[in-house]
């Protein structure tokens, strides 16, 4: 019998949606289509080659992943990073799945970041027998208090910390220094540290100092694992294509093998597409569209629904207090939002 418990915000907004007039709840741009993904490339020729489908041998892939997917994918860090860092999965919920399944057992000790996406709380208790503890960083962004209270739930059978940065729900992210500290404490503890970065690298001002990848950071003594996916970051949910990436041989190694027992490879057609979208021809194009989209519905956020919200922006931060159920808008049950009405 499952220890798992209902996914409550996804239940809840799957038998919403339909009644909703306006939907707030999700966390992703637009799907693209295969047609968005041609009309973007900047050698639509090339791209439309690339995803045709005719002459592709419906065969198994290969356990790692195609590999002109994974550079594709570690072209996404900087240069430290390489295909043999790379291991794909279905999806980024499918490499979360794949790290705690791989990587812990009963009795070991998780400590989660939270608010977070409940996966990362609920799922290593649920198929490991793992206790978790909860980490609340400080709400005014102090580094010591943050690694202060972080230290403090640290127990000799710590096996792991799961971050998620940038976060959901919050949409904060977390400093360079207070990075280097998390990362000097994993080390002197020996713990795995985990980072699903899906929402990475869409940030609203690309021209801002942004924080690294936790992997640019480490090396290959490391126990630095990091995850990701094309679902919101890329507007590619449907195709179901995520990945694992890690400098440590050692932890990539048992990663790779407890996938050859479950899913062995991910499909290839999936790969196809994917390998095209995170191409120099596709990837800047992609990024720059739902940005522009995302500043654009930002500044009609904060210019046009000063009325029904209050929005405090800034540092990557957001507040808000909603009086919305008259107005028919479907918002996400969360801590991200405090509401005010009934």
């Amino acid at each position: 019998m499952s220890s798992l418990a209902t996914f409550e915000l996804l239940k809840w907004t799957t038998s919403q949606a339909e009644n909703a007039t306006l939907i707030l709840s999700g966390s992703a741009p637009p799907s693209l289509s295969i047609k968005d993904l041609v009309g973007l490339s900047s050698d639509q020729a090339t791209t439309s080659h690339n995803l045709s489908l005719d002459s592709l041998s419906l065969s198994l892939g290969r356990i790692q992943g195609s590999e002109g997917l994974r550079k594709a994918i570690a072209a996404l860090y900087d240069d430290t990073v390489t295909l043999e860092n790379v291991l794909t999965t279905i999806g980024a919920t499918g490499a979360n799945a794949l790290v705690f399944q791989g990587l812990l057992k009963q009795g070991d000790h998780v400590i989660s970041l939270y608010p977070s996406y409940t996966q990362l709380i609920s799922l290593p208790k649920a198929i490991t027998g793992a206790e978790v503890s909860l980490w609340k960083p400080d709400i005014d962004g102090d580094v010591n208090s943050s690694i202060h209270s972080l230290e403090n739930l640290v127990r000799p059978t710590t096996k792991m910390i799961v971050l998620n940065n940038p976060n959901n729900p919050t949409g904060t992210m977390l400093s360079p220094q207070l990075q280097h500290e998390i990362l000097k404490l994993v080390h002197s503890h020996d713990i795995i540290i985990v980072v699903d970065e899906i929402f990475r690298p869409l940030y609203h001002d690309p021209n801002t100092h942004l924080p690294p990848s936790f992997v640019e950071l480490s090396d290959q003594s490391s126990r630095v694992v990091v995850t990701g996916s094309l679902s919101k970051a890329w507007g590619l949910a449907g195709v179901r294509t995520g990945w694992i990436t890690t400098k440590n041989t050692d932890l990539f190694t048992e990663l790779e093998k407890f996938k050859t027992y479950t899913v062995n490879s991910t499909s290839l057609i999936d790969e196809v597409i994917a390998t095209e979208a995170l191409s120099h021809r596709c990837r800047p194009h992609i990024l720059s569209k739902h940005l522009g989209l995302a500043q654009q519905n930002l500044d009609l956020l904060q210019i046009s629904s000063m009325s029904i919200l209050n929005f405090v922006g800034g540092s990557g931060r957001a507040r808000v207090l909603l009086h919305l159920c008259s107005f028919q808008l479907m918002v996400a049950p969360s801590t991200m939002w405090t509401f005010v009405g009934d």
